[in-house]
């Protein structure tokens, strides 16, 4: 019986990292975004209830996707 659910796509890794930095991109956007927001008091909590705590943690992700994309060339 065929499964209709699988793709199997060939990448290289050249590829492969220019996908991940993007998405790592995307994902850096919305952290910023949730920060913005949060300060603001124009968000819901993210990762904490308290306000304050949840900017550290927003924070603290926001230096580490930094970090990863500084691994990639990309900042």
């Amino acid at each position: 019986m065929s499964n209709y659910n699988t793709v199997t796509v060939e990448n290289d890794m050249d590829s492969a990292d220019r996908i991940t930095v993007q998405n790592l991109n995307n994902l850096l956007e919305c952290l910023e975004d949730d920060y913005e927001l949060r300060k603001e008091g124009k968000s819901i909590a993210i990762f904490d209830a308290d306000k304050d705590e949840d900017l550290k943690i927003l924070k603290k992700h926001i230096k580490s996707f930094k970090t990863v994309l500084k691994y990639y060339g990309e900042i």
